[in-house]
């Protein structure tokens, strides 16, 4: 196809969209902008070459511009409306196919080729490229409101295929998007990442608060924009690659909204059902892709401060949600944790463990808890075990678990040990009830992340061992190497920081050996326990003895 014919057919388009259009008219139109969309999305060359034109680029923006500007406030459900609306989209369509072509035509080799010796002022296309994203954005928006308002006046016949038209249309509007934001030639990348965040901001903010009325719908109609693979997946893409510019996400910390539209984000992307990557979608991956980028972004800490401070039920919603997605975040090498990110997350991560814990540490003293009381320990106890469980994830790096002891956050963890260990009840298998003892709270698997941190933290590390001694906290691990039914993997974890703390520390060898068999709760069930770690046990007259094992004692002869 020739230059000068794509040119007359968007001169037709642009004919269309003023008032003396026709339907017949705009049938024809149509049909022959159906061959440009078809013909730019197969034959490379053509792409190509058309994607370098100055002239098409500028009938581009002009024919989008023309109907957002004097079309769209005024468009009816008549049949020239809904060919109208199908030749915009076309134009996006055409639009979409010829970034590709841009991109691929400046890495070509052959340039000259590709230019067919026409002038090309690369600066002025990239210009009305960027000019055409902002109509294409205000397409997307108009296209929105008509589908969450559903001004469908017209006849019944008409009403379902505008709504499939509309999606279709924001599906292509974000199909542009999406090809301009990975265009990854050197200028096209510089415009993809600088795009006009007036314009964008808004468009990402309309699409998350997306929430269609059904009930004005007919009824097998379906306008559910986030069920629709066809408009999220180029949106997913489309929120992924911008989300690279760290300027887009701080845009949305300084929203007044923010805490609003994260919890939107993640109702519509809820994977904490999800337990492995495989399990994960194209979309759920995208999705914590963007995740990653806000939760690692350094305007997230002043961002978590303040949805502490806030202190009210949608920030706890948020707070909790967010959680859960780090805890998914950390459970998976996908992501590239270099030492700033892991200081952004294990920043904020404390901050909200400090938070939690000084409202837990009130509650689980009391002596008893009012219904409302309950209610809010019930919470804590969900928010804190998602974060202790992150920070546990997290310590598997030398620069969180340097991070931690430069903080002294063993310190106060063990504090706050001391008080869920003494206020709460062990219960065991043979525990006929499920009633909690006067004083004693519900309060479960917290202990047993504890448990898990410290032993990171004391892992070949000889201060942090005596530290836990000094603290009377080696009693408290000691104590927890039995079942319990509120914590299911506390004796596992409990026994493995046993096996730490006293490795290579006599102090902490010599401490146990006078431990009382009362004091430590062993069962007779569970008198192995110590020997899993390589010692051997012997309760005589109520006093533990403790020594190697004969395996570890040949085990070290023979080294």
């Amino acid at each position: 196809m020739e230059r000068e014919e794509c040119l007359s057919i968007l001169a037709d388009v642009l004919q269309q969209f003023s008032p003396s259009g026709s339907a017949d008219q705009a049938e024809d139109c149509l049909s022959r902008l159906g061959y440009v969309v078809t013909l730019t999305a197969n034959v490379e060359s053509t792409r190509d070459f058309l994607g370098l034109s100055v002239s098409i680029w500028s009938k581009l923006s002009e024919a989008i511009g023309a109907f957002v500007d004097n079309l769209a406030p005024d468009l009816k459900e008549d049949a020239l409306s809904i060919l109208r609306v199908r030749i915009v989209r076309g134009v996006v369509l055409t639009a979409r196919n010829l970034v590709v072509g841009v991109k691929n035509a400046l890495k070509s080799e052959d340039k000259h080729k590709t230019t067919n010796g026409f002038n090309l002022n690369t600066r002025e296309l990239y210009s009305l490229i960027i000019q055409n994203q902002k109509h294409v954005n205000a397409l997307a928006m108009f296209s929105l409101d008509n589908l969450e308002h559903a001004k469908l006046q017209g006849p019944e016949d008409l009403k379902i295929p505008i709504v499939e038209l509309y999606m279709k249309t924001i599906a292509a509007c974000f199909q542009y998007l999406t090809n301009l934001s990975t265009a990854d030639i050197e200028d096209i990348h510089d415009v993809a990442h600088h795009l006009d965040l007036k314009g964008v901001s808004p468009l990402l903010h309309r699409v998350v608060m997306f929430d269609g009325d059904m009930g004005k719908m007919p009824a097998n109609s379906h306008i559910n924009v986030f069920g629709s693979s066809e408009v999220i997946i180029p949106f997913s893409i489309y929120v992924n690659n911008i989300s690279n510019n760290p300027c887009i996400i701080q845009e949305l910390f300084d929203n007044p909204m923010a805490a609003g539209l994260l919890k939107h984000f993640i109702d519509k992307y809820d994977v904490s059902d999800r337990q492995t990557l495989e399990a994960f979608s194209e979309v759920d991956y995208l999705n914590m892709s963007i995740s990653f980028k806000v939760v690692t972004h350094e305007g997230f800490l002043a961002f978590s401060k303040q949805l502490v401070q806030q202190n009210d039920e949608e920030a706890h919603q948020v707070m909790f949600q967010l959680l859960k997605l780090v805890q998914l975040l950390t459970a998976s090498k996908e992501w590239d944790w270099d030492s700033n990110k892991l200081t952004i997350v294990i920043t904020w991560l404390l901050e909200i463990y400090r938070s939690l814990s000084r409202e837990a540490t009130p509650l689980l003293s009391a002596e008893g808890l009012t219904v409302a009381e309950k209610e809010t320990l019930s919470k804590n106890q969900k928010s804190l075990l998602c974060a202790l469980d992150t920070i546990g994830s997290l310590c598997q790096y030398d620069h969180v678990r340097n991070y931690l002891n430069s903080y002294k956050f063993l310190e106060e963890l063990i504090a706050f040990l001391h008080i869920v260990h003494n206020n709460t009840e062990r219960k065991t298998l043979k525990s006929s009830t499920d009633s909690v003892s006067a004083g004693k709270k519900e309060y479960p698997m917290i202990k047993s992340v504890i448990i898990e941190i410290i032993t990171f933290l004391i892992y070949q590390n000889f201060e942090n061992q005596e530290l836990v001694r000094n603290l009377h906290a080696l009693e408290v691990v000691l104590s927890n190497c039995n079942l319990d039914k509120n914590e299911p993997f506390v004796k596992e974890r409990a026994i493995l920081c046993i096996k730490y703390l006293l490795e290579n520390n006599p102090g902490n060898q010599e401490f146990v050996r006078k431990m009382e068999a009362q004091r430590t709760v062993i069962d007779k069930e569970d008198e192995a326990i110590l020997e899993r770690t390589g010692f051997e046990v012997d309760i005589v007259d109520g006093n533990v003895r403790l020594k190697r094992s004969d395996k570890l004692q040949e085990l070290e002869r023979k080294n």
